[in-house]
């Protein structure tokens, strides 16, 4: 052959393999591109489904829900399904697997988008029975009482089952209701009232018989876990045919490899590209992978691997702590959302740290972060409080600023781990605890039946005025005397005890009966101190401020006897999120100009804006229990008091109150270092009655957390 043959042959075969070069790299990203569109569309179809079911569970249990955020979601997943469907790739040989999965899911979304309408309307007739019925009961007993026992007793019985049912999500326990129905229905009464509350009770006891099940057979076909079995599927098959087609493109990377190595030099760069972009496409399906289970903020895995792990059965002993952060929205007000990134960041390398390999960390949403330990309970508390402690000693460092840390934890051991430990959680965060181990008394049911004893006795107490005020005696710190008292709500319950604030107030914000017992306490108060020239406090909460009933009674209270509201301080949570701030300070301008005084309860409990509580123009700061409990012994919170102390000096602040006072080693520490005033079991415990004016304030013993 010819050298001018030669070379035109190469030139024909260079031509042919640079073209085919181009064909391939021009594939390649097509193909890249649209296994990446479609990987992403069916994780976002995954997550959707998901936050559904959860959607789902929520309606299941709350009383209302946000069904236009379910159905915005259906219509998402509907979109995605049309867009995923009319993918070119997804019509070849390699994705007919694919193909056939997506339609059975398909088809199955399609069924639970009918059950989703249908389990909105029966959701609404449902739960507004559920509503009326323990509420008819309780007006019952509040209008006639127990003089009709039998009549009592299938009331109540119906009341019990249709709780039980809708909340344990079990039509059995609606076995005996429809006896105790007709039993009621049998029933004929003279008094119109009587006869009014026996038709609307009945009428509502109908509903859940007739509709509950159909209720309870929808939420189930829901929560049915096919969709999600074939959409997982689906969306192996997917990855499983691309890593196919991906070795398809590598073979062709091959044959463009041999042949440059008898033609020209330039293809090695073509044949190096179109491996780079196969690299790149493999490590897009690892990273794909991987994503969905893992946080992108602080590297821990995330809800939906904590939600996988817990519902997976295992033949060995574990237990989950579920730990949230206190006051951590007051850190992002007060800083900004970039310091909340942070300090989320540490906390989950503090918590990897401090747990070791053989446990497993989860970043479980927002502010929460779950720990699952292969052991019990004795080993989830010895954790549980190391954390506490290093925690504690470890506060936030943040451009200059130390701010002291203090987190609640959840245990539990019990089945559903996630549900059970949220509730005790909850139950931390109510109290003074500082970690909780769930319990059967947690469970949602029992607190429900407890909460409606406690309602009713509130009722009581109300309509009977039987509402009792306590006062608190305030020290001052200079002369030693008793000159003010903070006035503390108490009700009593029906077995002759007085309830603590801890058992009622929680249930009163929810009856929406706590403005009345606001009302009470403003009106006894003004009572107790008309004929005495001490001052007094009354604690005042935000829904108290922005209720404009209780602005208006106790603003005319005040315009009525204007020598008792001079003497009147007004204080304001601080733990307390502060949403309207104008309102706020427009109810302490009001207060103000009327001569009362303004002080900010619990300070140092969360974080709440500083620039916020400067606007205020506030007369006095009580430093919360949580600091000054631990004065004789920790550094780290006298450090924090006289941060504070300083801090009040600058706002020029006129007086300190120091709470939970419990010896004499505190008293003298906070007098020394210049606390105005103190209070606290040391000082002098609630009681329903004044001191003597001239009474000498004996030592107490330490008051309990």
């Amino acid at each position: 052959m010819k050298l001018a043959h030669k070379i035109y042959l190469a030139i024909v075969f260079s031509i042919a393999i640079g073209s085919l070069y181009f064909v391939a790299k021009e594939r390649t990203e097509s193909l890249l591109v649209t296994h990446a569109n479609v990987l992403h569309r069916l994780a976002e179809l995954e997550r959707l489904n998901v936050e559904i079911d959860n959607a789902t569970w929520q309606n299941a249990f709350l009383l209302y829900n946000d069904y236009d955020a379910v159905n915005r979601r259906l219509a998402r997943m509907r979109a995605l399904l049309d867009d995923i469907g009319a993918v070119d790739l997804i019509s070849g040989d390699h994705y007919a697997s694919t193909r056939a999965l997506l339609a059975e899911y398909g088809e199955l979304f399609e069924e639970k988008n009918r059950q989703h309408q249908r389990f909105a309307t029966l959701n609404s007739m449902v739960k507004n029975s559920v509503i009326y019925i323990p509420q008819l009961f309780q007006r019952f007993l509040g209008e006639f009482g127990m003089s009709d026992q039998d009549y009592v007793e299938h009331l109540s019985s119906i009341s019990v089952a249709v709780f039980l049912a809708s909340n344990t999500l079990d039509k059995d326990f609606l076995g005996h209701v429809a006896n105790d129905l007709a039993a009621i229905e049998e029933r004929h009464f003279e008094s119109p009232l009587r006869k009014e509350f026996n038709q609307t009770f009945a009428a509502h006891t109908r509903v859940i018989l007739r509709f509950l099940p159909d209720y309870l057979q929808t939420f189930e076909r829901i929560i049915d876990g096919r969709p999600a079995e074939a959409l997982h599927k689906a969306n192996e098959s997917f990855v499983a045919a691309s890593d196919r087609q991906a070795g398809s493109v590598a073979n062709l990377s091959l044959t463009i490899t041999a042949a440059f190595f008898v033609s020209i030099g330039l293809i090695i760069f073509f044949l190096v590209v179109v491996e780079r972009k196969h690299a790149t496409a493999v490590s897009l399906h690892r990273v794909l992978k991987r994503t969905w289970r893992t946080d992108r903020l602080t590297g821990l895995m995330n809800r939906a691997a904590l939600d996988q792990e817990t519902s997976r059965s295992t033949d060995y002993e574990r237990t989950l702590l579920l730990l949230n952060i206190d006051g951590f929205g007051n850190v992002n007000n007060l800083f900004g959302h970039a310091a909340g990134d942070i300090l989320l960041v540490r906390m989950a390398d503090l918590l990897k740290r401090k747990c070791g390999d053989n446990k497993l960390v989860y970043r479980a949403g927002g502010d929460d972060f779950a720990i699952i330990l292969p052991s019990g309970i004795g080993d989830a508390v010895r954790l549980a409080r190391k954390l506490l402690a290093t925690i504690e000693k470890q506060p936030f460092e943040y451009e200059g600023h130390a701010l002291p840390i203090n987190v609640s934890i959840g245990i539990s051991q019990t089945e559903p781990l996630l549900e059970t430990a949220d509730v005790t959680l909850k139950r931390v965060k109510n109290s003074r605890e500082r970690w909780m181990v769930y319990t059967d008394e947690f469970s949602v049911s029992r607190q429900v039946a407890k909460n409606l004893v406690v309602l009713a006795d509130m009722r009581r107490a109300l309509k009977e005025d039987r509402i009792l005020a306590y006062y608190m005696p305030i020290q001052n710190l200079h002369t030693g005397r008793i000159d003010k008292y903070e006035c503390l709500v108490r009700v009593p319950a029906a077995d002759g005890r007085i309830m603590s604030p801890f058992e009622f107030l929680g249930v009163a914000r929810e009856s929406r009966l706590y403005g009345q017992l606001t009302v009470n306490m403003i009106r006894k108060a003004f009572a107790t101190f008309r004929d005495n020239e001490l001052e007094f406090s009354i604690n005042l909460s935000i829904d108290d401020i922005l209720d404009l009933q209780v602005n208006d009674f106790l603003f005319d209270a005040v315009r009525t006897e204007p020598d008792v509201g001079r003497r009147l301080t007004i204080e304001i949570l601080e733990s307390e999120e502060i949403a309207d701030y104008e309102s706020v300070r427009d109810f302490v301008g009001q207060a103000k100009a009327l001569g009362c005084s303004i002080a900010i309860d619990d300070f140092g409990a969360g974080y709440s804006s500083l620039n916020h509580l400067l606007r205020l123009d506030i007369d006095s700061l009580k430093i919360d229990a949580s600091l000054i409990r631990d004065l004789t012994h920790d550094p780290h919170s006298r450090a924090v008091v006289n941060t504070i102390i300083q801090l009040a000096a600058e706002m020029q602040v006129p007086s300190i109150t120091a709470e939970f006072v419990h010896d004499e080693a505190t008293r003298a520490i906070v007098r020394e270092m210049g606390i105005d005033y103190a209070q606290g079991y040391h000082i002098g415990e609630p009681l329903p009655d004044l001191l003597p004016i001239e009474a000498e304030i004996p030592p107490r013993k330490a008051e309990s957390a």
